[in-house]
């Protein structure tokens, strides 16, 4: 599937993967103009491959800044987030994702973490 991808698609993926708002469980918020200048893009290129990578659906991206890398865990360690170390710290980080996605995420993600 990323191989198919574009070379802009792939460079906002990799930038959102290692971005440095990004935290430990992949959902986090950026500004699309901060962001597209770290890239040395407009923000209005930013937000055409954000829609690109959201229809292709390996992020969900909400107008209010949030993005979901959908790949996170298979670029990370969902049992090392969870170690008891960060623990505290990805549970304040899911309690503040969007409602919206608050389900889905803890379906996809939470079920290899917990093995239930």
């Amino acid at each position: 599937m990323i191989c198919d991808l574009s070379q802009e698609d792939k460079a906002t993926l990799l930038y959102l993967l290692t971005s440095p708002s990004s935290n430990i469980i992949g959902v986090y918020q950026v500004v699309p103009r901060i962001a597209a200048a770290e890239m040395g893009w407009t923000a209005d290129q930013f937000m055409v491959v954000l829609g690109r990578l959201q229809t292709k659906n390996l992020i969900n991206f909400m107008d209010t800044g949030w993005v979901w890398i959908k790949i996170w865990w298979k670029h990370n360690s969902a049992p090392g987030a969870f170690s008891p170390k960060l623990k505290e710290n990805a549970k304040k980080q899911l309690a503040a994702m969007p409602s919206d996605w608050q389900e889905e995420f803890r379906a996809i993600t939470m079920k290899p973490v917990n093995g239930s």
